[in-house]
């Protein structure tokens, strides 16, 4: 009798497990779920944008948006990963630029948008509105840039 009832027992506290188990599964696949609708969703915004964005880390740009290679002057997006960013600074805002960037790694804060001159990859000179926020990508800190 002790085992029927201790048998009981056991697959009764068996069951409990094997629900907490599926219901936890279910709860991380539903999470999974949602951050990648979060994930695309905000991919197709930022993709979609008409502004010119990238992201830059440690020197080099790492993400780009047709926006992007329609300002600077790229065929594709893909053309711009790789690149400096600086390669695309004015020399006249060098120094205006250094500082935004010393702005918003020191505060991790967003610097207003502002007037200044890109260089195209043709070497062209076009006019942008700027604005950039501290981001982080792929875990590391990063800057994404805003231009029209």
């Amino acid at each position: 009798m002790e085992i029927t009832i201790l048998g009981g027992m056991l697959l009764g506290c068996l069951t409990v497990i094997s629900f907490a188990v599926v219901r936890e599964v279910t709860s991380r696949r539903q999470a999974e779920r949602e951050r990648q609708f979060t994930e695309d969703r905000y991919r197709n915004l930022v993709e979609l944008h008409p502004d010119g964005i990238i992201v830059h880390v440690e020197g080099r740009i790492v993400y780009a948006n047709q926006g992007a290679a329609r300002v600077l002057g790229a065929g594709a997006a893909d053309e711009l990963i790789g690149m400096s960013p600086w390669r695309f600074i004015h020399p006249v805002y060098q120094d205006i630029v250094d500082e935004r960037v010393r702005q918003l790694t020191q505060f991790s804060r967003p610097v207003p948008i502002i007037e200044e001159k890109f260089l195209r990859l043709d070497g062209s000179e076009v006019d942008v509105e700027v604005g950039a926020t501290p981001c982080t990508y792929d875990g590391k800190p990063a800057i994404q840039v805003v231009m029209r």
